[in-house]
């Protein structure tokens, strides 16, 4: 038994020690490294996110400025009212065919949307795929008449490329010079000095066709905003009284773009004093971080199986712990009840054997009195005459026999230790007048 219990302690500390060792690995690794952050098609450019490719600093930095910023972890059928809408190039939730018919029609109502979009441009075909509501101030609905070609698309009208593959990638598919000079646009003479955009990005939107031909049909006055030699960074659109705008290069707005480019900063700035007082929202929902998000969801996924393998081993303490102290046992002396039959038989053997029939007369007649005195209404302290007389005048039991049982109780009185066979007989006599002649 001691070989037996001494080999379940040294397996216990042999996977104690395996579970420490687990829990200690998962903690030591990089914070978020299960996000692979650094996959160009896994970047979550979220304002939770502190990585190079977050919008964090984006975040907190229009909040110290006074601006009033919030997130959307809601669909965009629960936009508010009015504001500016900053969507960065999200793919864990895909946007639905209903999310941008709401979001058009939200844009339709005088607001903005911020596009940014190069490593998902699948989401130029979810937008396109809409029908908005009919729109205002010149916009263009399902049932208008179709869209007229702009200057800029006249200019370089040539046959576009399909829609699924709208951004076209440049020759070696890295990154860009990160320098791409500024149209002729009011964006750019709003931000003052240069206006220049510090870019970092491999797509550029075509210059035959800034937009994809199903979008075109539902905006109007289409502009390019940025532009170099490989082609357009940002776009322009109305959309009724709001506008939509489109840009390829969504690194110039991140931590890392913010930090290499504080100018760029400037022109978000003169899109967002286009409409002052307006809130500042960032699409958090399409990120992952929708309306039941938890302090689990947020927290980096280093943290999140930490706290998985702490309750992976919390239960297998339990586990071992019940295996090595078995199940709750009573003491032998409490595992078994003592029947009322089992007592009465071993006081009735313990008044045998100390000759205690005095006791038991006396028990006796106190039984008695205490019985008759509550049918009749007197107390245990009402002697034979009074018991008598009560039951002649409301007989509740046999007078005679009553009277006889008295009779004999007295006479015991007298013994110290009435006879055992006679206490017997006087107790059968007290029982058939108590319960048996109800």
């Amino acid at each position: 038994m001691a070989e037996r219990r001494s080999h379940r302690v040294e397996l216990l500390a042999l996977l104690l020690v395996i579970a420490l060792c687990v829990l200690l690995s998962a903690l030591s690794r990089k914070a978020g490294s299960d996000d692979n952050h650094t996959d160009p098609a896994r970047l979550v450019r979220s304002s939770y996110y502190t990585y190079p490719e977050g919008y964090k600093a984006l975040y907190l930095t229009l909040q110290e400025l006074g601006y009033p910023v919030s997130r959307q972890s809601r669909p965009y059928a629960l936009l508010p009212a009015q504001g500016t809408l900053i969507i960065a190039d999200p793919y864990r939730v895909s946007i639905s065919t209903y999310d941008s018919q709401q979001l058009f029609a939200w844009i339709s109502q005088g607001n903005t949307a911020l596009l940014l979009v190069e490593q998902q441009p699948e989401l130029l075909t979810a937008f396109a795929g809409a029908q908005p509501a009919a729109t205002k101030e010149g916009g263009h609905g399902a049932d208008d008449q179709p869209h007229m070609p702009s200057d800029w698309e006249q200019k370089f009208a040539v046959n576009p490329p399909s829609s699924g593959g709208w951004l076209q990638q440049l020759d070696g598919g890295g990154a860009a010079p990160p320098v791409a000079p500024t149209s002729a646009s009011p964006l750019a003479a709003a931000a003052g000095q240069t206006g220049d955009l510090l870019v970092n990005s491999a797509c550029r939107f075509p210059r035959q066709a800034l937009l994809p031909p199903e979008l075109l049909a539902h905006v109007s006055d289409t502009q390019p905003l940025y532009a170099d030699a490989a082609g357009v960074v940002a776009v322009s659109a109305r959309i009724g009284a709001g506008k939509l705008i489109c840009c390829s290069s969504p690194w110039s707005f991140s931590n890392q773009g913010l930090s290499a480019a504080p100018g760029n900063l400037d022109l978000l700035l003169a899109l967002l004093d286009a409409r002052p007082e307006q809130p500042i929202l960032f699409d958090e929902y399409h990120h992952g971080y929708g309306a039941a998000m938890s302090l689990v969801s947020l927290a980096p996924a280093a943290t999140r199986w930490g706290l998985t393998q702490l309750a992976l081993v919390g239960v297998l303490l339990l586990v071992l712990a019940a295996w090595r102290l078995g199940p709750i046992r009573l003491p032998a002396s409490a595992r078994y009840t003592r029947s009322r039959a089992e007592y009465l038989t071993s006081m009735a053997g313990l008044l045998q054997r100390a000759g205690a029939t005095g006791m038991v007369r006396t028990r006796l007649e106190l039984l008695l009195k205490r019985e008759l005195g509550r049918r009749l209404g007197l107390t245990v302290a009402a002697d034979a005459a009074q018991l008598l007389a009560a039951n002649a005048a409301h007989r509740v039991v046999d007078q005679a026999l009553l009277s006889a049982v008295l009779q004999r109780l007295a006479a015991m009185h007298s013994q110290q230790r009435p006879d055992q066979t006679a206490l017997m007989q006087v107790a059968a006599e007290v029982h058939n007048l108590l319960y048996q002649q109800r």
